[in-house]
């Protein structure tokens, strides 16, 4: 994750979300589309004071002027010149109007996204990259996917897709499950998509997928004024388990969970709240140990690479810091919780994730295990994270362990960069490697 001095990239999110505005008038109708010409027009022109004008109160203290004017400029650095604005977006989502900008850059694409409320003012922003080529990318022939609604009727409600072949419901199907940070159902990363990917894959093969928008990404907005009393539960575990309840629903009779990063991490937590729905859990980047020790772990890596001495003194000392506040979080009361933060996190989700034992967790499971990774990641490591998974699973027969060589953290090709340059990695267009989904299919088969 990312503190606001230190570097650290778990998250690997190059976006700002949580802030609003209010949109125009004309002929006393909110003309959404203009709106959002106009947003880019003048985020284009370094603007930000006019972006920021019609903020409510709560994005107002989420996203200031300085702030949105630093998360804009880290978006853009390698995007290239602005070309156009190729698509325009919009749709309802549980009471609230999202409007998406595809904006063309000479190297790259970026979304803005812009939710309103029902006083359309705008409560959420979100800017995140795609590729522009992935634009005209259209479902595989064969396919189809079912919009669904996790949580319907909740005020937690999210936009899903169910890819399966086209008229025929498999027995099988698998959940996937987000990473850390914001993410749509595809899981976008820069140009990338891998759930996508992977929910394509596996419906060719005859396993439907239900890919679905994380609730922090949907309600950035609403959430942000949550953020100090939200745990790992409310964030990816609800859901998740949601997602598996409506396929049991839907009839089939035998239902997986893919955990990528963050969601790898969480799948044994997720299955042992489950109620037993999952038939089995395949982990993809995951790691067994607490996240705080791999984000300290991130940071040291990347401090190790600087070569300026004042920097490499200041950001020791920022982690020095952050290490203190990590070791007196037993000690603090609710109220110092929910007032601090530990590695920018709010320090009452931090304090959560610390009580659960990942380990004890997942060996208390008597279910199949495929446990995947990337030779090549440099977020979780090969070395320490997989070979934590290996000892801690070593008395489950019914776990399989695949490390596939050149592969990263979103199981696509290596450019051979370190953890500085991963984020610069994740902007080139890429797909998740065939023989990761040839073998998540053949697990899956194999135990029908």
């Amino acid at each position: 994750m990312k503190n606001s001095r230190l570097i650290i990239v778990l998250l690997l999110a190059a976006a700002i979300c949580m802030s609003s505005c209010k949109s125009e008038k004309l002929d006393n109708e909110f003309d959404y589309q203009q709106y959002v010409i106009n947003f880019v027009d003048n985020l284009l022109i370094g603007n930000y004071q006019a972006c920021t004008v019609d903020f409510n109160e709560k994005m107002i203290s989420a996203l200031p002027v300085l702030s949105l004017q630093q998360a804009w400029e880290q978006t853009v650095t390698s995007a290239g010149d602005f070309q156009q604005i190729e698509r325009i977006e919009t749709a309802s989502n549980s009471g609230y109007q999202q409007v998406i900008a595809y904006c063309q850059f000479s190297k790259n694409g970026i979304k803005v996204t812009l939710s309103f409320d029902e006083n359309n003012k705008v409560a959420g922003l979100f800017f995140s990259y795609y590729d522009p080529e992935q634009l005209q990318v259209s479902l595989p022939e064969g396919l189809e996917e079912i919009d669904v609604t996790l949580n319907q009727g909740s005020q937690w409600e999210l936009s899903g897709k169910i890819t399966r072949q086209s008229s025929d419901q498999s027995a099988i199907a698998a959940v996937l499950v987000h990473g850390s940070g914001p993410s749509d159902m595809n899981e976008s990363i820069y140009a990338n998509k891998p759930f996508r990917d992977i929910a394509w894959g596996l419906a060719a093969q005859g396993i439907d997928v239900l890919r679905y928008d994380k609730r922090t990404y949907t309600y950035a907005g609403k959430m942000a004024g949550m953020a100090n009393s939200i745990t790992v539960k409310e964030e990816t575990i609800d859901d998740a388990i949601a997602a598996g309840q409506l396929l049991v629903d839907q009839g089939y009779q035998q239902v997986y969970i893919i955990g990528h990063s963050l969601g790898g991490m969480m799948a044994p937590r997720i299955e042992q709240q489950s109620g037993d729905i999952f038939d089995g859990l395949i982990i993809l980047a995951g790691s067994p140990r607490q996240l705080t020790d791999i984000i300290i772990d991130q940071n040291e890596a990347v401090i190790a690479a600087l070569n300026d001495k004042n920097e490499i003194a200041k950001n020791q000392q920022i982690l020095a810091e952050e290490k203190e506040k990590l070791a007196a979080l037993p000690s603090l009361s609710e109220a110092e919780l929910v007032e601090n933060t530990v590695f920018g996190m709010p320090a009452f989700y931090v304090k959560d994730l610390q009580s659960y034992d990942t380990v004890a967790i997942a060996r208390s499971i008597e279910k199949h295990f495929l446990i995947l990774q990337g030779e090549d990641d440099v977020q979780v490591s090969p070395q320490t994270d997989f070979n934590a998974w290996k000892t801690a699973l070593a008395d489950n027969s019914q776990t399989e362990f695949i490390l596939y060589p050149g592969l990263n953290h979103l199981f696509m090709p290596s450019q051979g960069s370190d953890i500085k340059s991963v984020i610069e990695e994740y902007q080139i267009a890429a797909n998740v490697d065939q023989q990761v989904i040839d073998d998540i299919a053949s697990f899956i088969k194999k135990h029908e």
